[in-house]
């Protein structure tokens, strides 16, 4: 185990394996930054309040210990880039829990299915009882105030070790429990045998018992160590035994026996499988040394996602659950059926990598067809490449009667989901991917069965971080350097990059619009305003300006150009004083290729992170994109994050700010004070705007509260109250008159919201 405390950068902080070890990591000691592209709200208060630091783009990696990833990392992520870049050094998440258990009596919880209950009931076990333990789980409890891990003054440790990819190679345990062992993971293993062989070395390596499930005694007898060890059996026959159940009002009694010594014990949960691994978790507190249970796991609050009930009502029940292999989906299915036995099963299921489809499609159809309704989302690929044989296509033709969806259900196709319900229904959403999504919001729509604005906020609303802003009919006028325009029917100022995929994702499952605004610049909002969601990246995170000990600047999509000139400026950077008076955001500035004074923003970026119409973020270098006049090829379908941004020319600061009030002179000299979009027209090619429409004598001209201005013509300002119709009947008349006059036409540059120009012109 460390001792020296450390800084620690962890990415894919909100995965289930990954978000109990920073909460471990934080309270022995360690500073623990993370970083996760999609995290739940109630994960983010557990890290939160056990003194994680959530950021959104890991501001000073450079200067930590180490960094941590998950699985479903890809080694081309941005920040393992930058991680690499600085010499950090880079580590697995199994890596990273095998240290935590470096001097520690490590109880090691282990199995193809049922792991995660079994982990989180001993450790609910021994707390009930204190017996204290440490505990780094692989889920999250229902019961919102109980964190999956904590530190105790104990030399014994309690860890779920999921061997998904290799993590069991490097641990060495006190106690190993073996759930089951069913084949899974392909994408890992190459076979069966494989696998079978990982746990076979991970049991030679157990110094104390081992715990195995009678059931599968014998397919296990090759792959037991030859040395000495104490092998106890649990289950019927085992040696730890359930003699008989009987439910009860709060779930079921267990009646004990074998090692036990003929014990009750009251459980809070029911079902064969879940009872099988409440035996599992008092087979290892006795093990361990507990022989008092009482009702240690009376009051056991479950897992979340295993068959987390979302909505419950006499006719509909929606569940969701982390079924993934065709085993746990028989089981689910069995126990659905147990529990409704007379509601119809609708299943919504949502499979887990190209690797582990192609391997059990067959099995899947198996027992997904025993649904009564089926629906099939896309593979969640968790970071793996496409395989034609793990695809949809691949189980069409094996589940002829199946739905398949292309996108996650949004909120017109799951309402009608709703309706189609005639009789008791129950509403399965399964699979270890995103689905828990979608699944939370059938729930609301069920709670609120009423208007999209409901459905959207009692959603939304707990996926936001605290900071980030939201609210619903928001003027737009005073957004815009214009000052037009209507209200957008919700609006948003994400606090973060998780907040920014929250609100993209939602608009997406919802089929809501949105728009990105920046600084307001180079845009005009209709009078009718935005019937979706206007974000904009406005909060501090979103404007980050630093200067690295490269000499390159980190800035963020919603900085003010102003802002770099200025901080370029103190640290002696030449190159951006003619940022300095442009009205923008850097995002913005990329996408249209901001340039002034002779100068363009695309002779100083290096690189730029940003965020594709899939919701994935890249890091992407200059020779990536083609800029040109007042657009950049590349960023059309990007959203852009952040940039490094570099000029190789040094001046003293006092030589550059004097060159920036010499810029700042000419454009109050050239340019009007009233409130603008800035720039209407495009250049006609070999032309400029502003002179053709002087030529026509257009300076001056009013229509209501919009005027071309007296100072520039390519110009239309505000003098009053103007309303989007006078600027559009000015763009028609502007246009009208040059083309009369010389037979150009004019094109305008700045965006529409709420309207198009081909409706305008």
């Amino acid at each position: 185990m460390m001792n020296k405390k450390q800084t620690i950068y962890m990415v894919g902080v909100g995965g289930m394996g990954m978000a109990p070890l920073a909460v471990y990591l934080s309270k022995i000691g360690n500073t623990v930054h993370g970083f996760d592209d999609s995290l739940s709200e109630q994960v983010r208060e557990i890290l939160d309040r056990s003194g994680v630091i959530i950021s959104s783009n890991l501001d000073g990696l450079e200067s930590g210990d180490l960094l941590v990833y998950s699985s479903a990392i890809s080694h081309t992520h941005p920040m393992l880039i930058r991680a690499r870049k600085a010499g950090i050094q880079i580590i697995k998440r199994g890596s990273m829990l095998a240290k935590q258990a470096e001097g520690k009596r490590l109880v090691a919880v282990v199995g193809s299915h049922g792991k995660t209950t079994t982990a989180h009931m001993l450790a609910h076990l021994l707390n009930a009882r204190g017996f204290p333990a440490n505990f780094i789980g692989g889920g999250l409890f229902n019961d919102e105030n109980l964190d999956p891990a904590w530190s105790a003054n104990s030399d014994w440790l309690v860890a779920e070790v999921d061997e998904s990819d290799g993590g069991i190679e490097e641990v060495s345990p006190e106690i190993t429990l073996l759930t089951n062992l069913d084949w899974d993971h392909p994408d890992f293993y190459r076979s069966e045998e494989e696998l079978k062989e990982a746990f076979g070395r991970l049991f030679t390596r157990t110094t104390g018992q081992l715990l195995l499930p009678y059931s599968q005694a014998e397919h296990l007898i090759d792959i037991l160590p030859e040395a000495d060890v104490n092998v106890h059996l649990f289950g019927e026959q085992g040696d730890y035994e359930i003699e008989s159940n009987t439910e009860v009002e709060t779930g079921t009694e267990l009646r004990l026996c074998g090692r036990f010594s003929d014990k009750s014990v009251n459980v809070a949960t029911r079902g064969r499988f879940n009872l099988q691994n409440a035996l599992a978790a008092l087979a290892l507190g006795h093990s361990m040394g507990l022989r008092e249970f009482s009702d240690g796991l009376s009051d056991f609050s479950g897992i979340n996602r295993r068959q987390s009930v979302l909505y419950e009502s006499s006719k509909l029940s929606v569940i969701a659950d982390y079924a993934h292999h065709p085993t746990e989906i028989s089981a689910l299915l069995d126990a659905t059926s147990e529990w409704y036995p007379n509601r119809r099963k609708v299943v919504v299921f949502q499979p887990h990598r190209y690797s582990r489809t192609a391997q059990f499609r067959e099995a899947f159809a198996r027992e997904l067809n025993n649904a009564d309704q089926l629906f099939v989302l896309p593979v969640y690929s968790a970071g793996e490449s496409h395989q034609d044989k793990g695809d949809l296509g691949s189980l069409r033709q094996l589940m002829p009667d199946a739905e398949f969806l292309y996108w996650l259900p949004g909120h017109t196709r799951l309402k009608r989901m709703l309706k189609e319900q005639d009789k008791p229904s129950v509403i399965l959403f399964i699979g270890a991917g995103s689905i828990e999504k979608p699944a939370r919001l059938f729930g609301a729509i069920c709670r609120n069965n009423g208007s999209v604005e409901k459905e959207w906020l009692e959603y939304l609303r707990p996926q936001l971080s605290p900071n980030g802003r939201l609210r619903t009919g928001e003027s737009l006028h005073n957004k815009t350097t214009l000052k037009i325009g209507g209200k957008a029917k919700f609006y948003a100022e994400p606090d973060s990059m998780e907040d920014l995929l929250q609100l993209l994702e939602s608009a997406a499952m919802f089929g809501l619009p949105h728009y990105i605004l920046g600084r307001g610049s180079n845009l005009i909002v209709s009078d009718e305003g935005f019937p979706g969601i206007v974000i904009r990246l406005s909060r501090p995170f979103w404007r980050s300006v630093n200067v690295l000990k490269s000499g390159q600047i980190r800035v963020g999509g919603g900085a003010r150009l102003g802002e770099v000139a200025n901080r370029a400026c103190a640290c002696g950077i030449s190159g951006f004083e003619f940022l300095e008076g442009i009205p923008g955001s850097i995002g913005g500035a990329l996408k249209m290729n901001a340039g002034a004074m002779g100068s363009w923003i695309f002779d100083f970026v290096e690189e730029v992170t940003v965020m594709n119409d899939r919701g994935q973020i890249e890091l992407l270098s200059r020779k990536v994109f083609r800029p040109g006049y007042r657009r950049c090829t590349g960023l059309e379908d990007r959203l852009a994050l952040c940039a490094i941004l570099e000029s190789p020319v040094e001046d003293t600061p006092d030589a550059i700010r004097s060159r920036m009030r010499s810029f700042a002179k000419r454009r109050r000299s050239t340019q009007p004070r009233e409130s603008s979009a800035g720039c209407i027209f495009r250049n006609p090619e070999g032309y400029y705007a502003g002179q053709l429409i002087d030529d026509v004598g257009l300076k001056g001209k009013r229509i209501g509260g919009a005027e071309v201005s007296s100072v520039h013509g390519n110009f239309i300002v505000n003098v009053g109250d103007a309303r989007y119709g006078d600027v559009a009947e000015l763009v028609r008349t502007v246009r009208k008159e040059v083309w009369s006059a010389h037979k150009l036409e004019l094109f305008p540059e700045v965006e529409l919201l709420g309207t198009n120009w081909d409706k305008t012109l």
